[in-house]
């Protein structure tokens, strides 16, 4: 996943992490995808990768959606 994540391939992303892949797992440098995605600027990745918040509210949105 850390190599779909750096090359901002969200499809496989998405693949990956519904056969079970762990957004978590770290990299040789410490390193999530979702950490590798947003030094990156692939923020839509990331947000892929995010756990949700409290209440089912989405990471997701508040990576995308401008403040």
């Amino acid at each position: 996943m850390h190599v779909a994540a750096r090359h901002g391939l969200p499809g496989v992303v998405r693949r990956l992490l519904r056969a079970g892949a762990d957004p978590d797992q770290r990299d040789a440098l410490n390193r999530t995808p979702r950490e590798i995605a947003v030094m990156r600027g692939f923020v839509d990745i990331a947000a892929e990768s995010a756990p949700a918040l409290p209440g089912g509210v989405s990471m997701a949105r508040f990576l995308r959606d401008p403040h």
